[in-house]
């Protein structure tokens, strides 16, 4: 099912089914319940996996007594930490992922979602910024950050009446029941967990007024949300990539209680005017989860602080061509779609080389990519593993090709033409396609070729325009710190 598609059916499932009468300890948990059916509808999933040599071994006695040990060393020194780490005078937090941290030339690595708005906070705000589960390795850090752990949990009981309920959804929505709330289980032990991980950090902050979270729409975000909103704390959502349209976790909510979602952020950072129309136009009755526009800071910030220190593209006869490459979901099944690999495989072909940079969620495309690429001569190709800070790689690239990431728009804003492939493209691009920001291919080789071999003309320098990303350090600083 693709994205659009997607979207139609939730909007079936909440008119058909009350969805707002889904509660767990008095919690309307539909925001958590629709991750799974919409990651469901579209499929998200990490199909690529490489066969193991290694057999799994049944759980032994011992072990079990090791792991419970490990467990109870664990919670000891989370709470050590959390003790330790209390700042009462704190105004802001900032919670984010490690999957967003990219390497700077220094070796140094910047979270390009949070770090440019904690950067504007830093001597205005008592702020603190914190990294959920994997350690973001503090060390390697442009700005600093500490890592949040939660206390894992067994998966809760979820009661008959529940139970029936996601049983209805599941079956209405072509899903497994058994699965599904096997699934919602599981999610409501992870969610609680990180809303007592949470709680624990916001009640040693009692000047705590504003928390900025990002990728809300997985639980143990949405623990962190919930938490905040227990301590009277304004949640916002800063956007990390392309929303709005056909995004099924921002657009499309059409049975928004009249007091809101406890899991939802309040308010939604937009990158611009278009991802703000998106959610307004999709969302029926929407004022308890409201979108704003704030912009892109990192953009500004790269080209003030960061830019000036990287090479520039050179300019040659040969074709630089990035590919930025996304997770199978949806229609798109295959990330490098076969006629890129017909194309490289072209006898005698010459004067180009193609840069197939991985998704950081997208945890074998390493693995992936060798195994699709491995008869393609190897000076046509390179890979990147997406640690490398995407728009150093944009500056070396003159052309720019993608399933529908919102690296479209960055690849413009920096005049580097985009191709587009896939049905799930031609629909969330519509508009940009017909005004020939963009162009796009059904899949085509000679499409392909004939795209690569026109006249590109890209700029040496990054530059800010308008559009559907707005990039000022001003405009963003005024929104946080003036709030």
């Amino acid at each position: 099912m693709n994205l659009k598609e997607a979207c139609a059916e939730l909007v079936r499932i909440e008119a058909e089914y009350d969805v707002n009468s889904l509660e767990f300890n008095g919690i309307k948990i539909w925001p958590l319940i629709r991750h799974h059916v919409w990651f469901g509808l579209v499929g998200v999933r990490d199909q690529y996996k490489p066969q193991s040599t290694h057999s799994i071994l049944p759980r032994t006695l011992a072990a079990k007594i090791l792991g419970d040990i490990k467990g109870l060393i664990k919670r000891i020194y989370i709470l050590f930490l959390e003790r330790r780490k209390a700042e009462k005078d704190t105004e802001i937090v900032f919670m984010s992922r490690p999957v967003y941290l990219q390497r700077l030339v220094s070796g140094l690595r910047i979270d390009r979602i949070m770090d440019p708005i904690y950067f504007l906070c830093l001597h205005r705000l008592k702020a603190e910024k914190y990294y959920l589960g994997r350690n973001p390795g503090h060390k390697s850090l442009l700005f600093h950050g500490r890592r949040l752990i939660s206390i894992p949990r067994q998966p809760v009981s979820i009661g008959r009446d529940l139970t029936q309920k996601i049983y209805d959804v599941a079956r209405g929505s072509g899903m497994s029941p058994e699965r599904l709330s096997a699934d919602v289980a599981t999610s409501l032990s992870e969610f609680l967990a990180w809303r007592a991980a949470a709680g624990r950090l916001f009640v040693r902050r009692p000047e705590l007024r504003n928390l900025y979270v990002t990728s809300w729409y997985f639980p143990d975000m949405m623990g962190v949300v919930s938490a905040a909103k227990q301590a009277d704390v304004e949640v916002c959502d800063v956007q990390h990539g392309k929303q709005g349209k056909f995004q099924g976790m921002y657009s499309w909510w059409t049975r928004i209680p009249e007091s809101g979602y406890e899991m939802m952020p309040d308010k939604f950072w937009c990158w611009g005017e278009p991802s703000k129309r998106h959610i307004l136009e999709s969302c029926v009755h929407n004022d308890r989860h409201v979108p704003f526009v704030g912009g892109y800071p990192w953009m500004d910030y790269y080209r003030r602080f960061v830019a000036r220190g990287t090479s520039h593209r050179d300019i040659d006869s040969r074709r630089n061509v990035l590919v930025t490459l996304q997770s199978p979901q949806g229609d798109h099944l295959e990330p490098i779609p076969k006629f890129i690999i017909d194309y490289l495989m072209t006898p005698g072909l010459s004067g180009v080389h193609f840069v197939f940079r991985c998704h950081p969620n997208y945890k074998s495309c390493l693995d992936y990519c060798r195994d699709v690429l491995g008869a393609v001569p190897t000076e046509l190709y390179s890979i990147s593993d997406g640690a490398e800070n995407l728009y150093d790689e944009l500056l070396g690239a003159s052309h720019h090709m993608t399933a529908y990431s919102s690296c479209c728009y960055e690849a413009s804003v920096f005049g580097v033409p985009t191709l587009l492939f896939g049905e799930d493209a031609r629909s969330i691009y519509e508009e940009e396609i017909r005004s020939g920001e963009f162009s796009w291919t059904r899949g085509s080789v000679d499409e392909l070729a004939a795209w690569l071999s026109r006249d590109n003309g890209t700029e040496n320098h990054p530059r800010v325009r308008d559009g559907y990303i707005q990039a000022s350090l001003e405009a963003a600083a005024q929104i946080v710190c003036e709030n």
